[in-house]
Order: C-alpha cells, then structure tokens, then sequence
C-alpha cells in the first residue's frame, strides 16, 4: 500500500514541474444523453376562414333504398325510392323495367319520390333495376324491386288434360288484397276453357273445381281470381298455373260395353261417341260400390257447360253426329267399372200442337224421352185414357232435363177431358216442373199440355216426360219450424212420423247452423235422408248448396251414418238400417268445404223393409 501511494505522489509532482509537450489528438465523440421529457403543448391558434364549398365527388349521389321490394302482378302499389346526396327536381323520371307502368310521380323531397306503379298481367317475373333520371344525371338500383305473382297453385286432384276435371288450391300472397269473404258469390275463378267454382273461400286462400272442356287449347293456362263487387274488383293471377295437355278420346259405339279402371280421384276417361244425327245415346256406368265412378254426357261441342250433370246413367247426342262421355273417379282409390252404350229413338210425335192432335200416352206410366218446345209459342199436347180403375186416383207429371240442364223452360198444365177445365197447373219455381193433378173424376180423357214458361218465357229445348197414375194423397212439403238446432229442439219443434216417406224444406241461414229433425219409424227398416236444392239453388258443383247431412241414433249423439256429397253433386245422402224407435236427421253447410254457406234445401225422408 506505501509503495503505491509513493508512485502516485512521484507522476504527479513530475507534471508540474516539467515543460509542455504537443497536444494530443482529439479522443472520441462520447454517447449522446437521453432526451429530456417532452413539453407542454401550447395554446391552439384562431381557426381559419371558412372555404368556398366545392363539387360532389363523382359518383357521390346514389340510390340509396326502393320500399316495397315486392310488386306483384296487376295490383297497384304506392312506391317510394330514396336517394343519397341527390338533388331531385320536378321533372324527375323513375322507371322500373319492362311491363312495369308508373303513374303519379311526386317529388317529395330532393332525395325522395313517391310513384303508383303497376307491373301489367304479363309483366316478366323476378327482379328489375329502378332507374332515376334528372336532366342529365341517371341513377340506377341494381335489382331494387321483384316482380312477383300475387297467387301460387297447388294441384289437389285430377290429371291436367282436355275433357279432365281436377281439384287445387290458390294462395294469396299479397297480404293487402284478401279475398271478399263478405260476399263469396263476388269471388270468381277463371282458368282453361271450361268451369270453374270456387269451393271453400278464406281471407287468403281458394279451393277450387275445374271442368276442362273437350275442345280447350292445350298449353299453360293462367288461373285467375277476381274479388270485390263492380268498381272494386281486385284481379290476382298465378301465372301458367295449369298446363293443359292434349287428349285423343276412346271410340265408342253408339250400343256398345266397355271396361276399364280409374287409378286415383278425380281421374277420367274421355269417350267419343258416335250416332246417327237427331238420335239419342243413353249410357250407364256400373262400378264397385253407387257412384264410384260416375259420367258426363258433352255435346259435340265438348263444352262442359252444356253438358248433363254427374250421374251414373244419363242421355247425349240431339242433333250431334259426335258426342263425348267423361267418366270420373269419385272416390279415393282405384275403381273398376263397366261403361254400356244404349241408342234411345226420339218418342215425340209431331204434330201434337193442340188438344185435337195429343199423343196418346195410354197405358201408364210412360216415358216421353226426348221432347221439343220448337219455339216460343209451340205447345206439346199429351192425353192419358183413364179407365174406371183409375177414378179417383191423380196423375202424377214430372218434366226432367234430357241433356243439358236448364236448357229448357217448361209449364205443366192439366185439363180435363173438355180440353178447357183445369185440373192443375205447375208452379214454375224451377226450369222443370212436377205437379200432381186434381183427383181424376170419371173415366175418360185427360190431356197435358207442356208449353213455355209463362214468367220467364222461352228457353231452348229438350225435355223429358214422365207420366204414371198415384193412387194416394198427396202430403203437401212441410217447412222445418226453429228453432231447431239440437235435438230436444228437435223434438219439440220438427217431429215426424215416418211411415214410407215425408218432404221437407228449411233454410241454412246462418253460417254454421244445424238444422236438426226428429223422426219415428213404427217398424225396422232403411232410414234414407236425401238433401235437394231448394228454391232457385242447384246442387251442381257451379250452384249454390253444398250441404252435410248426417243420420243421429235414437240418443241424438251416436252417428249412425253421413254424407258429404251425393257423387259430384253438393247435395247429400245418408242411409242406415234401423230398429223402431226416433232417429235424428241433421243438416248443415259443408264443414270442410263451405263452413259459412247459407242456402235453401229440401230434405226426403224414407224408409224401406
């Protein structure tokens, strides 16, 4: 330790006291320090003077939104476009592509227009741009609207074909057009050439029946609806909804037996009939269990409209060389049947204008099949000779439709044997006519003479005649009497003794009434309760009633049997073998197909051993 601390004294005394030597050189540059920390910011300037504005960038203005997105076919819609950075003038024009109309443009705003647009029936489908014009600046929406149909179609039944009868369903889509449920006779159907009815109605949908003539173009087919009474009808469409197909009908001999089956409901076989020209066809249809398969009858027209109804046997042809049958499945399952062709001579024997010149329609009963009223003012004079067997008894008239319901017009008289003398006359509530006469009172001629209606006046032809003696009296119809909607109502109010049979007539005049009648039957046997159209109603499937009849057991409860439509008709049977005792007999609208009908019916009561 001394001697270093004796080194250090000696270096240091030498460079005090020797002289001065040359500097150095310069030593190296050392690290630089750390920054020292940042300063307080200092007060913000006074701001600038505002500049002048400029131009919009390109592209800056804009279609910003279309509301609503959807128009759907023939049903106008206020729509409203809205833009973004736009400065929008009086003389604006908006289009929304092909088919599309636009009326009452508004601009609202200068960025907002309001138009009545309305895409017409044959508008195409799907989106559309929406394209504003101002001068010289066009804007563009790229897809901003689609255009939509208001009804979709889904097929139910039956094969899409001429001469084919099918069954479907129609949805309404656009929610501010529902259908007139008020007033269900102002909604309509139209689609391929033939008929159309619309069977059950809700707010947004239709079920629906077609007829499809014989002779309809083949091809996709629009169904339309249209809703709402004169000067507010909504018309919705589903477009190229039904695809008809072209059919070549069956050769069949005017007397002729042929089999076949139909394989699913609603299916049909077409039929082209053959005979001399003036003459009749009669045919029947025979299958597995009553109106399985049941026919219609088509002039050579083809035209379902002026054809017969449904029925299991019926008569086609007056003045056609070529007719048509269609046969239909009825049921839901595959049915077999047997079709037979019969020729029907015309009987009619002119001339039998007066009382002079009658046909003699001795003995009874008889059948007139074919008659004409030629005119306005032509009469057709019939006699029955009664024999003193008969004295006392009455004749029973019923003139029918031949081929075409309601075609014909007729008026029932009966004289007694002075030509002049009136025994009865028909009542002329319906295009054809029964009458039951005055009780005959000595042997001798009576004569019928068939004529026009006086009230509603002529009405083309044929008619058919039926005549037979009936040898007791005539119970007259009885109304129902309310109320009578349950069966201790029932009993109180609408009880009847049944012995072979009894007419009855009521009145569906509410939706979802029950028209209920209490019957007693003194022996065993086959209780039958058959609904007919009442008044100016039809049960055809374009008429007015669509009735559910249902047979009750002696507790008013147990159903013992019910019907909802007697083949293609909308009226209904219901039968059930029975012991002695008081049944119960209920009548309704359709509770499936048409729940809010209201409708005038007749009711037929028998029994049989």
């Amino acid at each position: 330790m001394k001697r270093a601390y004796r080194l250090l004294l000696w270096v240091g005394l030498l460079g005090v006291t020797g002289c001065a030597g040359p500097a150095g050189p310069e030593g190296p540059q050392g690290e630089s320090g750390t920054n020292g920390e940042p300063g307080e910011p200092g007060e913000p300037g006074e701001p600038g003077e505002p500049g002048e504005r400029g131009e919009p960038a390109p592209g800056g203005a804009a279609i910003s939104a279309v509301t609503p997105t959807t128009i759907y076919l023939e049903h106008p819609v206020r729509v409203s476009v809205s833009g973004a950075h736009t400065e929008w003038s009086d003389g604006v024009t908006v289009d929304f592509g092909a088919g599309l109309v636009v009326a009452d443009v508004v601009v609202a705003s200068e960025a907002g227009i309001v138009a009545t647009v309305t895409a017409a029936a044959d508008a195409p489908l799907g989106p559309l741009d929406v394209t504003v014009t101002d001068g010289d600046q066009t804007l563009t929406f790229a897809q901003g609207v689609e255009v939509a149909a208001p009804l979709s179609h889904e097929l139910f039944d039956g094969t899409v074909e001429q001469g084919g009868v099918i069954s479907g369903l129609l949805v309404q889509h656009d929610l501010s057009t529902p259908f007139n449920t008020l007033y269900p006779g102002s909604v309509t159907l139209s689609g391929p050439e033939g008929d159309a009815t619309i069977r059950e109605l809700s707010p947004w949908a239709a079920d629906y029946l077609a007829f499809i003539d014989v002779h309809a173009a083949p091809g996709p087919v629009d169904l339309v609806v249209e809703s709402g009474t004169s000067g507010a009808v909504t018309v919705s469409r589903s477009p190229a909804a039904l695809d008809v197909q072209a059919r070549n009908p069956i050769a069949l001999g005017a007397d002729d037996s042929v089999t076949g089956t139909l394989d699913a409901p609603l299916s049909t076989t077409l039929y082209e009939v053959t005979h001399a020209s003036g003459a009749l066809t009669q045919y029947t249809v025979e299958s597995a269990s009553p109106s399985a398969v049941v026919g219609v009858a088509l002039p050579g027209s083809g035209k379902f409209a002026e054809g017969g109804g449904f029925a299991t046997d019926g008569l086609f042809g007056l003045g056609d060389a070529t007719g048509y049958l269609v046969l239909v499945n009825n049921e839901s399952g595959p049915q077999d049947f047997t079709v037979t062709t019969n020729s029907v001579p015309t009987e009619e024997v002119e001339p039998n204008n007066e009382c002079a010149t009658a046909q003699d329609l001795t003995p009874l009963p008889t059948t007139v099949e074919v008659a004409t009223l030629a005119g306005p003012l032509d009469e057709d004079w019939y006699v029955v000779h009664v024999d003193p067997a008969n004295v006392g008894d009455q004749l029973q008239i019923e003139t029918l439709a031949t081929l075409i319901p309601e075609m014909a017009d007729t008026f029932i008289e009966v004289f007694a044997n002075d030509c002049i003398t009136s025994m009865g006359q028909s009542n002329d509530a319906d295009f054809y006519d029964s009458l039951f006469s005055a009780p005959i009172a000595t042997n001798g001629p009576i004569y019928i003479r068939i004529t026009n209606s006086p009230t509603f006046g002529y009405a083309a032809s044929p008619y058919t005649l039926l005549v037979d003696f009936f040898s007791e009296p005539v119970t007259e119809t009885e109304p129902e009497t309310e109320p009578n909607g349950t069966p201790s109502e029932a009993l109180a109010n609408n009880a009847f003794a049944l012995d072979d049979s009894a007419a009855l007539t009521g009145t569906v005049s509410t939706a979802g009434e029950l028209d209920i009648f209490a019957v007693t039957l003194a022996a065993p046997g086959t209780l039958t309760a058959t609904t007919t159209a009442g008044g100016a109603d039809t049960c055809a499937p374009m008429g007015a009633i669509d009735s559910f009849i249902t047979l009750f057991d002696t507790d008013g409860t147990t159903t013992l049997a019910s019907n909802e439509d007697l083949g293609p008709s909308y009226c209904s049977e219901a039968s059930a073998a029975v012991a002695a005792g008081t049944y119960y007999v209920q009548v309704q609208g359709s509770p499936q197909y048409c729940p809010a009908c209201t409708f005038d019916y007749g009711l037929t009561l028998t029994v049989t051993p």
